[in-house]
């Protein structure tokens, strides 16, 4: 899941649906956006699919946003794109450090 700016998430959807069905095409995920936080600021895009069509379809929704923001000149809050939570089981947290948090900085 990719968290946008809800100001954004018309230009990303595109006239009727159009920009998310594209990505959905070119990558073979299927993408939903989440508009139940808008009242806050922001909108969930969840992206479902195989790995690499997930990766695809999340590197195109990313394009977008920052296709967007360029043309409105309004700057991001932070990184879109750069930021991923995941949950990882406890007894696996040094591994996925590293020796002196190497791996992960």
């Amino acid at each position: 899941a990719l968290q946008i700016p809800a100001s954004y998430v018309g230009w990303l959807k595109g006239r009727q649906g159009q920009m998310i069905r594209e990505i959905e095409q070119r990558s073979g995920a299927t993408v939903e956006i989440d508009q139940s936080t808008k009242d806050l600021g922001h909108c969930t895009v969840i992206i479902r699919g195989p790995e690499d069509q997930k990766k695809k379809a999340y590197g195109f929704v990313v394009a977008e946003v920052m296709k967007v923001s360029d043309q409105s000149g309004v700057p991001l809050d932070g990184d879109v794109g750069t930021k991923l939570e995941i949950s990882i089981d406890e007894k696996f947290v040094g591994w996925v450090k590293g020796p002196k948090g190497k791996v992960v900085q």
